[in-house]
């Protein structure tokens, strides 16, 4: 059994345990983060600017991928949410996303399947600071 099993078994039968209702909700796991929900477009970008490098680096075909960013803008994502909403594997997203960040198209932080990512600044017009919260991620409703 897997930590991370470990560690949810645990959160589940201590909520379980403690809880006096009937059925557990997510006000018995304070314990958990939650994660804000990304709606919409909230970014002023440059999406023909965007289109084009990740047209040069990827080639054509990646139109789903540039709206998904479009979308994302500022807001850190993962490659699985990526991959999740536009249909690919989670491998070809991994390496999509890793060509994007080294032609610094995105910047990246973190390590390997627990890398994040986001637009880079010069496509965003009113970009956030860098010293924002990673871990505020976004996630797609």
């Amino acid at each position: 059994m897997s930590a991370s099993f470990r560690q949810l078994k645990h959160v589940v039968e201590h909520a379980f345990i403690h809880s006096q209702d009937e059925w557990l909700e997510a006000r018995h796991f304070p314990m958990l983060k939650t994660v804000q929900v990304f709606s919409g477009n909230q970014a002023n970008l440059d999406f023909s600017a965007l289109n084009v490098d990740i047209t040069r680096i990827l080639g054509t075909g990646n139109g789903g991928l540039a709206k998904f960013l479009a979308q994302m803008g500022a807001v850190w994502f993962t490659s699985s949410s990526v991959a999740e909403q536009i249909a690919m594997s989670d491998a070809s997203a991994r390496s999509k996303l890793r060509h994007l960040a080294e032609q610094e198209v995105l910047e990246s932080t973190g390590e390997r399947r627990g890398r994040r990512y986001r637009l880079a600044p010069r496509y965003i017009l009113d970009f956030p600071p860098k010293n924002s919260d990673i871990n505020s991620l976004g996630g797609l409703g």
